[in-house]
């Protein structure tokens, strides 16, 4: 399955918006492969595309975290996340 996923990366690598969802795709595959840490790392080197990519991105750190069992470091990812998902006006 990650060969797969690197092959699509590979084909659509010159696509600026379905490249960045496909890298985050393989990121999260990593997770439930049950390799956590790779997950984390690889997941936490995406530059996000826009604020929302970018929240997204730190609830994804989380899961891995948690899967590792870094529950403080989870929680403020998950923190950051809500940060940039919801309107100032709703936090």
């Amino acid at each position: 399955a990650l060969r797969l996923a690197d092959d699509f990366c590979a084909l659509v690598e010159n696509d600026p918006d379905e490249y960045p969802c496909r890298l985050r795709d393989r990121g999260n595959l990593l997770l439930k492969c049950g390799r956590p840490a790779e997950s984390v790392a690889f997941i936490s080197k995406l530059v996000p595309q826009d604020t929302f990519r970018a929240g997204l991105q730190q609830l994804e750190m989380a899961q891995g975290l948690i899967a590792l069992g870094s529950g403080a470091e989870a929680r403020a990812c998950v923190d950051a996340g809500k940060r940039l998902l919801l309107p100032t006006t709703l936090t």
